[in-house]
């Protein structure tokens, strides 16, 4: 029947038109991935003991990561897919690495000062970068539960983060990623700034 047709054809383009809000106002159905994290940092900051808090919720143990480690995360019923790995192999590859990041997670360990100027290079470097132009940055400032640590207003000083774009989203958060505080609030800064 002609009128059972349109039925049919009405509920498939209802069906894609609340996909397309979906995806337009939450980010849900995106290839399936949600929202597209990439973790970066110096080696020994923390990124792959960061990762692996997130997604199940414990320490583990973890040497520098060669290539890449990807995992799921849920926060607040969203979905984070968060691809960690080394600087170098994120800058080899950082066509296929960076493409679609709908945020950055830079991660500097806080207790390592004579690094914040290597960490600093590194996070202008981001900048330059087409595929990340959009991307919203959140600092880890992780380690703090450490002795040692530095806090917020020296860790931005040292990186120069009142020079990070003006039309870039940006936040420093402390965090430890042994204990999972303040991990929390990563996910959260990210969802804010979507």
């Amino acid at each position: 029947k002609p009128s059972h047709l349109f039925g049919v054809l009405v509920c498939v383009s209802m069906g894609g038109i609340i996909s397309m809000i979906l995806r337009a106002c939450f980010g849900y159905g995106r290839r399936g991935e949600g929202i597209r994290v990439v973790m970066v940092g110096l080696d020994y900051s923390g990124k792959t003991t960061i990762l692996y808090k997130l997604t199940m919720g414990e320490y583990i143990h973890t040497i520098p990561t060669k290539g890449f480690n990807v995992e799921v995360a849920m926060h607040k019923k969203r979905k984070f897919t968060i691809w960690d790995g080394s600087l170098e192999e994120t800058q080899q590859h950082s066509r296929n690495y960076f493409t679609n990041t709908q945020a950055i997670v830079f991660v500097v360990d806080s207790t390592n000062p004579d690094l914040f100027g290597s960490a600093c290079f590194e996070l202008h470097k981001l900048f330059t970068m087409d595929e990340l132009k959009d991307a919203p940055l959140v600092v880890c400032a992780n380690k703090q539960d450490l002795p040692g640590a530095r806090d917020m207003d020296e860790i931005s000083t040292k990186l120069k983060l009142n020079k990070v774009p003006l039309s870039r989203k940006f936040c420093i958060l402390p965090t430890s990623a042994t204990t999972g505080e303040g991990l929390d609030r990563v996910l959260d800064a990210i969802l804010e700034s979507l």
